[in-house]
């Protein structure tokens, strides 16, 4: 278990100034303790949960008045999420978001966090009906998977007819599977010569991941184009390009430090990015400010638009990725316009795909 956390000097100079009180015979009143909230990733070693991690600090930190942290297990493991949830819940009370592993699987102690009082955000995954989360944070995935296949429709011959190869890190979880589908149904739409498969599980972890991919580029020689649902599919597609020399196209989402490097060096022709330092800093706001003076949180979906990236704009990209700090820049004019007005961004809970 992996745990960030804000700097604390508000709280180290409070105990150095209770020390001079008690040794003075003062008796000026403790100051009030920060209301704490938290983040619950579903891995702590996952690129994405990194980044939301990171815009949930800073979320929190820019609104001020709370102490922050994120946590998470090391890997997918949604029993232990769950269980970090019991443990959480009474350890910042004033609220968390959470990115859960499996939605119906924790949705059980959401809903006991959720009776208890604690302010619940869901983030990247949608909630489960019976979690009592009323917020949640994430892009249309259905809509990013449009994105990534309108490149590839630019990328390839009018008219062209031939394989389309679709692979999903998880199928079943419904961010991969409406991306999944975006991505397939777009394509059917605009090019209905090409032959849609899969999508195919190519796995989480990296190794399997690679194995997956090798397999189905092995047994689908023809194909016009591969494409993955996640930052491992990335990383994969761009290793396999280069060492097969292929002549197919490939794409994915996230990124991954190793697939941005591969969409810069032409083995990928696009990635699109979820954006997930932006779902995590409004996140982290929301929490913040209504743990410290009580702004109810809006429920209803907050939308948070996607990037595509492609050669045009990939430097720009990798610079901004390189640093928390540089996140935070380039995402500040985005964030402070919609916490301004945040009524803009909200849906149905129900329409979030």
């Amino acid at each position: 278990m992996v745990i960030m956390r804000l700097p604390r000097v508000a709280a180290t100079a409070l105990v150095l100034g209770l020390c001079v009180s008690g040794c003075t015979g003062g008796s000026k009143p403790a100051a009030k303790a920060r209301p704490k909230v938290a983040m619950l990733v579903s891995s702590s070693q996952t690129n994405n949960a990194k980044e939301m991690g990171a815009g949930f600090l800073a979320g929190a930190q820019s609104a001020g008045g709370v102490d922050a942290s994120v946590t998470g297990p090391p890997l997918n493991d949604p029993p232990k999420q769950a269980e970090m949830l019991k443990q959480l819940a009474g350890d910042a009370p004033g609220g968390i978001a959470i990115q859960a592993s499996n939605p119906e699987l924790i949705s059980a102690q959401l809903a006991a966090a959720a009776r208890d009082g604690v302010p619940l955000i869901a983030i990247d995954v949608k909630p489960a009906g019976t979690a009592g989360v009323k917020t949640y944070i994430g892009g249309d995935n259905s809509e990013l998977g449009r994105m990534l296949a309108d490149e590839l429709v630019r990328r390839l011959p009018a008219g062209a007819a031939g394989k389309i190869v679709v692979g999903s890190v998880k199928p079943g979880l419904s961010v991969m599977d409406q991306r999944a589908a975006g991505v397939s149904g777009e394509l059917a739409r605009k090019l209905p010569g090409l032959r849609m498969m899969g999508p195919f599980d190519t796995g989480i972890d990296p190794v399997a991941n690679l194995a997956a991919w090798r397999r189905l580029i092995t047994a689908n020689p023809d194909a016009l184009a591969f494409v993955g649902t996640a930052g491992p599919d990335s990383v994969s597609l761009a290793a396999l390009h280069a060492e097969t020399k292929g002549t197919w196209l490939a794409g994915s989402f996230d990124l991954d430090p190793k697939g941005m490097q591969g969409a810069k060096d032409g083995q990928l022709f696009a990635l699109v990015s979820p954006e997930h330092f932006l779902k995590g800093s409004i996140a982290g706001w929301l929490e913040a400010v209504h743990a410290s003076n009580g702004k109810p949180i809006p429920e209803g979906w907050i939308y948070t638009p996607g990037l595509l990236v492609t050669s045009t704009n990939i430097d720009k990209i990798i610079e901004r990725q390189a640093s928390d700090a540089n996140k935070l820049a380039w995402f500040k004019p985005q964030i402070d316009k919609m916490t301004a007005d945040l009524s803009r961004y909200v849906r149905p809970l129900d329409q979030a795909s």
